[in-house]
């Protein structure tokens, strides 16, 4: 069983007014002509049989001689019954031979009527009346005419009038349709773009306008692909949409996938595809239902990054302690080697080469630190300015003759809160780095500007924080990187160079130097076009410590003092013991917190200062301190830890006004601070 059919009301109304006009311009003219005719028809039928019984009385008056009476019969038939009628009689004998007839010449058509004549009561002829029809016709054609423009003029109104209200009553029903359904595309969170088969845009809201840059009329109808699909992704897209078409209806694929943006942007979009048919089953396009998540890449990127800088940094404080006192054995013995030797001793080389080393070792500790941002930087307001002309003295020396060293130092000073060694650290990295990208020479620029970091900017970038900022840009004239080697130079190890010819910490280190200054960076590059690193170091915002000159340590004095050395490692015991005793100092030794309070408790007479390592089995030495305090509370203390500052404070062994000394440690620098302990200084 069909389903039944409904007519519009255009349709109807249509309808209707067709009616009206067949009515008046066909119907009315007709039923004239018919009811005209009719009546013409009877009348002559009756004229007829009237002038067919006149006619048979003269014949009957003398029925052997009505055929001579041909002219009487003919001046009866010559008069009118009606005045405005044109007819023609005539009459006919049996033979159908004509005896008279009216001299009326009617034109063409002619209705005619006749009726038979009688003689004695038998039939001896016939009588015909004839009149034209032309004058009905003219009088129904000047109806017709007459009626026409009514009829066509009522038929407009019908048909345009109730028709122009019922489609401007649809009209604005469907605009409000169209409005309230704009409403809730425009109000979705997400892009909603329609393609059809022939991969036009037919419909797209207000998220994807604002994603892709355009307005609304300037993307709809154009080819999806080739005007709003990176080159590089087309084929793949349209691969999709090919396979799209063929799926069953009702099916969805979910993809990621970039789009291009008014301003050249790539976007990354996570999209979900749901094919389009018609009423009759047939592929007509998709819907598709996207996300920006370019934000939410770059930020999962970061955490990624941050992620393994905390690893980095966790591997790098767990075992900063045993590497430090590792590192403090080997600089302690030799210096003391170093010490006993003459100048002109051929050793004294060979001990350079060692401490040389124990240096670089302690400098890799260091960089894994400050990788991960676990060490403590010493920040002082400094004008970055200075720093690079500083620091450009001897970085020439660093890059070679071929390349050129050129700055460009904005003219106003730029104050920020650094440590000013960290941040020669990053000029000297970056200048390496360049310098191996320009192996045939080049130029490398280091320029500084004043920079306001906006919220369009973080938008935009993904990172930063809104602000002023100083600016530092280093570039170089080298081989460039790739888009795949330049997301990844900052991770660590990553490194592009042969093995043995980088570890792949220097950029890692650049990162977490920044990052530890609150700032941020990043890097612009193409292959055969050099590299570009921006630095953002905020201006000063908050107090910083001014530059101080630190005390310059003298040779170190001797001393007669007894000093408790409470150290867990036996091997940097053995060696403070050794140093000290070279020295003069008298030296008692513990290897665990517990054990130092039991020998300053048999010995608090003697003893005039305890060098105490923090963290230490049993008992810590701020918790042995503490204790030894309680004894004598004017005694004197020097910590010692190889483990990170931010160990020591999470563990609450640090306080404030506590004296602390750093592993590794230069013998010299210990016994300068040793004495200035106990002289008071």
């Amino acid at each position: 069983m069909s389903p039944p059919t409904y007519k519009s009301p255009t349709h109807i109304i249509t309808w209707l007014a067709g009616i009206v006009l067949g009515i008046l311009v066909i119907i009315i003219p007709c039923g004239y002509f018919l009811v005209s005719y009719n009546y013409t028809a009877g009348n002559l039928e009756t004229e007829a049989e009237i002038n067919s019984w006149i006619v048979s009385q003269i014949i009957s008056s003398n029925p052997d001689m009505w055929r001579f009476e041909k002219v009487r019969i003919e001046e009866y038939l010559a008069r009118r019954p009606r005045k405005g009628h044109a007819e023609s009689r005539r009459v006919l004998d049996g033979n159908n031979e004509l005896i008279g007839e009216s001299s009326d010449t009617l034109p063409a058509p002619v209705l005619s009527r006749s009726a038979p004549l009688f003689d004695s009561g038998a039939v001896v002829g016939r009588l015909e009346v004839s009149r034209s029809l032309r004058p009905i016709l003219t009088r129904t054609l000047v109806l017709g005419l007459v009626l026409m423009p009514l009829g066509v003029g009522v038929f407009l109104v019908l048909r345009i009038i109730p028709i122009h209200l019922i489609r401007t009553r649809v009209e604005n029903a469907l605009k409000k349709e169209r409005d309230a359904a704009q409403r809730y595309l425009d109000i979705a969170g997400v892009m909603l773009v329609a393609v059809d088969a022939g991969q036009r845009v037919t419909m797209i809201n207000r998220k994807g306008c604002e994603v892709l840059g355009y307005p609304e009329h300037e993307i709809l109808h154009n080819n999806w692909f080739d005007a709003f699909v990176p080159e590089k992704s087309r084929d793949d897209a349209r691969g999709l949409f090919g396979h799209l078409s063929g799926l069953n209806p009702g099916h969805h694929i979910r993809r990621e996938s970039s789009v291009l943006t008014s301003g050249g942007e790539e976007r990354l979009v996570e999209w979900q595809h749901i094919q389009l048919t018609d009423s009759s089953g047939r592929f007509c396009g998709i819907l598709s239902s996207g996300e920006d998540i370019t934000e939410r890449r770059n930020l999962e990127a970061q955490l990624r990054h941050a992620q393994k800088m905390e690893a980095i940094g966790q591997l790098a404080g767990g075992v900063a302690h045993d590497f430090n006192n590792i590192i403090t054995v080997i600089i302690g013995y030799c210096s003391v080697m170093q010490m006993q030797l003459k100048e002109e001793d051929p050793q004294q080389m060979n001990i350079n080469q060692v401490l040389a080393a124990a240096d670089r070792a302690a400098s890799l500790n260091r960089s894994l630190l400050l990788l991960s941002r676990k060490e403590a930087n010493n920040p002082r307001k400094t004008d970055l300015n200075d720093i690079i002309t500083n620091a450009g003295k001897f970085i020439c020396r660093i890059i070679g003759e071929d390349i050129s060293l050129k700055t460009d130092l904005c003219e106003a000073p730029l104050d920020v809160c650094v440590d000013t060694g960290q941040v020669e650290q990053i000029l000297m990295n970056l200048s390496a780095n360049a310098r191996d990208a320009m192996e045939k020479g080049g130029t490398l620029v280091f320029q500084t500007s004043l920079y306001e970091i906006t919220k369009e900017f973080v938008h935009a970038h993904g990172y930063g924080a809104p602000g002023m900022y100083a600016l530092l840009t280093v570039s170089d004239s080298g081989k460039g990187m790739d888009e795949t080697t330049r997301k990844r130079i900052f991770e660590p190890f990553f490194t592009t160079k042969e093995i043995g010819k980088g570890t792949g910490l220097g950029l890692s280190i650049i990162y977490g130097i920044v990052k530890q200054h609150s700032g941020f960076i990043n890097v612009y590059s193409e292959i055969g076009e050099g590299s570009v690193f921006k630095i953002y170091l905020p201006l000063i915002s908050r107090t910083c410590d001014e530059e101080a000159d630190l005390p310059a340590l003298g040779l170190p004095k001797t001393g007669t003092e007894t000093i408790l050395v409470a150290e867990d490692d036996n091997s940097v015991g053995t060696l403070v013991e050794s140093i000290l005793n070279e020295f003069g100092y008298k030296v008692l030794l513990a290897s665990d917190g517990q054990q130092a309070v039991e020998v300053f408790s048999a010995n608090r007479e003697t003893v005039r200062l305890v060098l105490m390592d923090l963290i230490m089995p049993r008992k810590s030495g701020r918790e042995a301190f503490e204790e030894i305090r309680e004894m004598e509370p004017g005694m004197k203390v020097l910590f010692t830890s190889g483990y990170t500052t931010e160990i020591i404070r999470n563990r609450g062994e640090f306080k404030e006004g506590m004296e602390l000394i750093a592993k590794p440690v230069q013998p010299l620098e210990l016994l300068g601070r040793i004495r200035e302990i106990l002289d008071g200084a």
